[in-house]
């Protein structure tokens, strides 16, 4: 990876600490260290272990003590399509025009 030349280190240690300061401190989250659950389809994953791994993260969601901080939290990021958050796994969008409404 070559970095451009308009690259600016400082500016780039800013913006983490905004994004950290910005996440909360979930200590007691039933994810912690599973983060491999809670990631969207691999390109090398099929779509039955892909859904099955959005079940368990689901699953261990609905019994986390953190639940109720994380939804709160979750509720101010943009969409992560795929990816499993609070307990919520928004399906990815369907590409092309969208349909228009019945009348």
């Amino acid at each position: 990876m070559t970095l451009g030349r308009n690259f600016d280190p400082a500016g780039c240690e800013q913006l983490l600490i905004k994004v950290l300061r910005s996440t909360p401190k979930l200590e007691d989250a039933a994810c912690i260290g599973r983060h491999e659950l809670f990631d969207g389809r691999h390109a090398t994953e099929t779509h039955a272990h892909a859904r099955e791994k959005g079940e368990r993260a689901r699953a261990l969601c609905d019994r986390c003590p953190a639940r109720a901080a994380c939804t709160a939290w979750a509720a101010t990021e943009p969409n992560p399509t795929g990816h499993t958050i609070a307990g919520h796994t928004p399906e990815p969008a369907i590409p092309g025009r969208p349909r228009k409404a019945a009348s």
